[in-house]
């Protein structure tokens, strides 16, 4: 198979980047499974009954239509879906990742950084910082997440906006105005790119990536970006652009090509789908059982009672027809606390031939007890539980269970924690590709290309299993102190985002403490030479009730003269 040549690979073939995507990640089957995924996570539950699995009457019965809004009325449902998803989401960016860019080489005694190098590195952390805030990067990866959990094709690309751009008088063409480096950043966007919005290709020999955007506009315009890295004549690795566009039927192209190191402006999250097809029948069994709950307890609070051979309350008056005889008269029918009916029974003849035979049935009542709701609970719960297996968070039902041992849940801390790197290693490259992309193109476009070379992001996400016990903070603390564990490593697992922000103020309090502490002593002995006693000086230097107590010293004994023998 020859390779691809990405400077010539027609629009058709570049738009199969995308739908190759589609094809092999999500045929029929998966597109539909796709679109249930986004509706669970949504909360719509019903979608129209397809996600009813309970027993309905054919099309064809007369009743159907009404038996389904009824069941529709009274139907009952728990999103674990977005459960599952919000606990993965949360574990990995409910804290904000950790990042900064730092010297490619290491810093060491015999190299350390330069003042150029910090005040470049500095000045990059600060723009930057700024830019992920303005641009809303941490809820960005979120977003991302949740797609991806939910089967979608993820993709994130770096674009500057028509309205940032300047266009050329005499060609018309747009172009980037000059600026510094802040200023060139903030023209920089960060867009969050579905299944049907952009792929890739990849070159069968080298391996090599082709990152594909496509977009049609309202008017019917459309817009595709072919990107690609690419050797110039020098052996450097350049960054090529190919831009396809129509514009009222006519198409265009315009190449660009930047020193950005062989980046690209678009790239793919490489993370697994959290919502299979077993956690979207669990899911819809769980929404069964809440529903045939729900229902048993309106059965159970108006029991359904039936009469046989019996009248309801009532008198006879006269036949307002034929004043020669009576008719039954039904009087009000009252029920609820403290009242009281006398039910008659019921008079007929019997067809036996002898005629004025008359008899009484033998009224009876009939009613049918609900089902215990535990039934409803348990499976429930089942059901619960196999989609916390299937996803890797049993840990949060021993959360909640009084008998689970102390060994079970730091098992299932330890199955989730698991899963949770995971998904780090897939976002992590992600979020070190965007900062470190946008700085290299800030940079280029404020002509200063040349100091981006010997720096790099560090990006971390911050994992956090949830709430830790009593037992596993305790157990590193002693590890701190074996010096087994690290003060920072054991803040980390305390939720601490930055640990070594957080040692800092401990230490400055301790010290601001000891600096206290030293000046109400001097105070204090101010205030001993001018007279006063122990517990009044260290009152009035500030000291508390139970330290000046505690300072009052217990008179020595008066020594005893020697006795005489």
């Amino acid at each position: 198979m020859q390779p691809f040549k990405f400077r010539t690979v027609s629009r058709d073939i570049a738009l199969a980047g995308i739908a190759s995507v589609v094809d092999a990640n999500i045929a029929f089957d998966r597109a539909e499974a796709l679109k249930h995924n986004k509706l669970f996570f949504s909360g719509d539950h019903w979608n129209s009954g397809i996600f009813w699995m309970g027993p309905t009457p054919a099309q064809s019965d007369p009743t159907y239509t009404d038996v389904r809004a009824e069941i529709k009325r009274v139907f009952c449902s728990r999103n674990v879906i977005a459960e599952v998803i919000n606990n993965q989401r949360d574990g990995v960016l409910g804290t904000e990742p950790a990042w900064s860019f730092v010297r490619t080489e290491e810093v060491t005694e015999a190299n350390p950084l330069t003042p150029e190098q910090e005040a470049l590195i500095a000045e990059i952390n600060s723009a930057a910082t700024i830019w992920w805030d303005e641009r809303g990067i941490t809820q960005l990866l979120k977003d991302c997440h949740d797609e991806a959990a939910l089967g979608e094709s993820v993709s994130l690309r770096l674009y500057i906006p028509r309205g940032r751009l300047r266009q050329n008088a005499v060609t018309g063409a747009y172009e980037i105005p000059q600026g510094n480096f802040t200023e060139q950043l903030e023209r920089i966007f960060a867009q969050k790119c579905l299944t049907d919005e952009a792929g890739q290709l990849v070159e069968p020999e080298s391996q090599t990536k082709c990152a594909v955007y496509s977009e049609t506009r309202s008017n019917g315009d459309t817009w595709l970006e072919i990107v690609f890295p690419e050797v110039d004549a020098q052996g450097q690795v350049q960054t090529v652009m190919r831009v396809v566009s129509t514009t009222n039927g006519v198409e265009t192209e315009t190449v660009y090509s930047w020193d950005l190191g062989g980046r690209l402006t678009i790239n793919h999250l490489d993370m697994d789908t959290l919502i299979t097809q077993q956690v979207r029948e669990n899911q819809m069994s769980i929404n069964l059982q809440k529903t045939l709950q729900n229902r048993n307890g309106v059965a159970g609070g108006f029991v359904e009672r039936i009469i046989t051979d019996g009248m309801p309350p009532g008198r006879y008056v006269p036949d307002p027809k034929d004043s020669t005889k009576k008719v039954y008269q039904v009087a009000p029918f009252r029920v609820g606390a403290g009242t009281t009916n006398f039910i008659r029974a019921a008079k007929y003849e019997e067809s036996d031939g002898q005629d004025g035979s008359v008899r009484y049935g033998k009224p009876d009542v009939h009613y049918r007890e609900p089902t215990s709701p535990n039934t409803f609970i348990d499976a429930k719960r089942d059901f619960y539980q196999d989609i916390l297996e299937e996803t890797g968070q049993t840990h949060t039902l021993t959360n909640g269970d009084a008998v689970a041992s102390g060994e079970s849940r730091k098992q299932a801390r330890a199955t989730f924690k698991k899963r949770l790197d995971g998904v780090k290693a897939a976002i992590d490259p992600l979020g070190r590709w965007l900062l470190e992309t946008v700085v290299v193109m800030a940079l280029l476009f404020a002509e200063r290309r040349a100091e981006a070379d010997n720096i790099r992001c560090d990006f971390g996400c911050i994992v956090d299993t949830g709430p830790r016990t009593a037992e596993e903070q305790k157990a590193d603390g002693e590890a701190v102190k074996d010096g087994r564990l690290s003060v920072e490593t054991a803040m980390t697992r305390d939720s601490i985002e930055d640990p070594g922000a957080e040692r800092g103020r401990v230490d400055g309090e301790r010290e601001s403490s000891l600096e206290v502490r030293k000046q109400r002593a001097e105070l204090m002995k101010t205030f001993k030479d001018a007279g006063l006693d122990v517990r009044s000086a260290a009152l009035a230097a500030g000291f508390s009730e139970e330290e000046a107590n505690r300072m009052v010293a217990t008179p020595a004994p008066e020594p005893k003269e020697p006795a005489i023998a």
